[in-house]
């Protein structure tokens, strides 16, 4: 009898632990979550300062940071508040981050594309715009753009014309038409004036993460 009784009140200990271990367990999961649905509130805070008040965004996407590090929209973000305010290193380190975190977002390289060809390096614009696209084939920015810095670099007609071709087919703006038209045709080279583009598309901000 004083053995089964022993046993009964191992098993009432087992139990007892094992209970324990679900309440700690219930309490701690719900933290993480939080955390990020913080940084989800946090980040689209933020986003809605943009592009008129960036140091206002940078500081809601550092508390962002600090609840969820790590979510690909706040770095994105990140990076287009150092772009607007003319911090093109800091910019380029953001969005590298952020496309490493989200590798099939064409977002962060459209961004550093963009960040580049403001810093004035357009052969590394070009390269970013270039793998962008072959994310977004039909995204009518990420094309415009990399037309724009083909036509800076000087690349022959053939390079240029089937994307100048291919915007024009998205292209309701009537400027851009415009200007796309003198680089749609591969055999006229008295049309393609140098002239710039009109006003480049602003950085992407990313919108929250559900």
């Amino acid at each position: 009898m004083t053995r089964q009784l022993k046993t009964l009140k191992n098993l009432l200990m087992l139990v007892l632990l094992l209970a324990a271990a679900q309440v700690i367990v219930g309490c701690q999961t719900p933290a993480p979550r939080l955390g990020h649905e913080r940084a989800v509130l946090l980040n689209d805070q933020a986003a809605a300062e943009l592009p008129e008040h960036p140091e206002k965004a940078l500081k809601l996407l550092s508390e962002a940071q600090a609840a969820f590090p790590g979510l690909p929209a706040v770095r994105n973000n990140i990076g287009v508040c150092h772009m607007l305010e003319g911090r093109y290193w800091q910019a380029a380190i953001a969005f590298r981050q952020a496309s490493a975190a989200a590798p099939n977002d064409p977002q962060p390289l459209y961004n550093l594309g963009r960040t580049f060809e403001l810093a004035g390096n357009w052969p590394q614009a070009a390269s970013y715009y270039e793998r962008a696209l072959r994310l977004a084939p039909e995204d009518l920015e990420i094309t415009e753009s990399l037309v724009r810095v083909y036509v800076k670099l000087d690349r022959p007609p053939s390079d240029i014309a089937p994307l100048a071709r291919k915007a024009l087919d998205m292209e309701l703006r009537p400027e851009w038409i415009a200007w796309l038209s003198r680089y749609a045709q591969t055999d006229a080279e008295e049309s393609r004036t140098g002239e710039p583009s009109p006003e480049a598309a602003p950085a992407e901000v990313a919108p929250g993460e559900k």
